[in-house]
């Protein structure tokens, strides 16, 4: 589903670049966790994945389409219909109340206003949101707003989610119930998820961890339920020294 070559990212010339090179392969249903320390770049990674940045060299390919090589405009269409994005801070459209919020990427996509209606009613009903259509963000709380924002992410039917530290601003019980979510959306719907993170609980929901420290993958660690490979454990012990 999503293939990365040679890529490379490098901010201030003379500095470490913050992606160095990375070669990366995500098939399409794994859910893949990037875990590192802030500053580490693995944020930057996520973003060139999913086309919100450009990089200096290498190519990202999401489902056979070379992103980079693209021009805007079909970057922009292709990023819109295939990629989902959930983020730290939510991002949702503050004057949009939470039926609006979701069908946006529809609506700028310009769906028929029936199949907007028949995907917000199933997305609300999906996430919990309902009763809460009318409300806009200031009105709910960081749980529910990250709900919307997983709903918005799923209305054009994406084949990659991408989710930047999605449970960064949610209190532990909001993020286990955000993480159900995503767990839910990769067993039962086979969706194909790239997730940022620095939480070794939030880490813990993925079947993959790729282990990122400054610009490059570490480790690649298949984890099993419950088990916490060695690696792992020494990469964390190397984090707190």
């Amino acid at each position: 589903m999503i293939v990365v070559e040679g890529l490379r990212k490098q901010y201030r010339s003379g500095e470490q670049p913050v992606v160095d090179h990375v070669n990366l392969e995500v098939k399409q249903g794994e859910f893949t966790a990037i875990m590192g320390p802030s500053g580490s770049g693995k944020s930057t990674l996520l973003n060139l994945m999913g086309g919100l940045d450009l990089p200096d060299q290498g190519t990202v390919y999401v489902d056979g389409l070379p992103l980079h090589t693209l021009s805007e405009k079909r970057r922009t269409l292709m990023r819109r219909r295939k990629i989902g994005y959930i983020f730290q801070n939510y991002q949702l459209l503050s004057m949009l109340n939470v039926r609006e919020n979701i069908a946006f990427p529809m609506s700028v996509d310009r769906c028929p206003k029936e199949e907007i209606q028949l995907r917000v009613q199933e997305l609300v009903k999906e996430l919990g949101l309902k009763g809460k259509e009318e409300a806009v963000p200031d009105e709910l709380s960081g749980g529910q707003q990250q709900r919307v924002a997983i709903a918005r992410a799923l209305a054009m039917q994406p084949k990659v989610i991408l989710a930047d530290e999605p449970t960064g601003n949610l209190d532990r019980k909001r993020s286990q119930e955000v993480m159900e979510i995503l767990l839910h959306l990769h067993r039962k719907e086979r969706m194909t998820i790239v997730m940022v993170t620095h939480d070794l609980s939030v880490a813990g929901y993925a079947e993959r961890i790729l282990l990122y420290k400054d610009g490059r993958i570490e480790s690649d660690i298949r984890q099993k339920e419950g088990d916490m490979p060695r690696v792992l454990e020494d990469f964390l012990a190397q984090l707190q020294t």
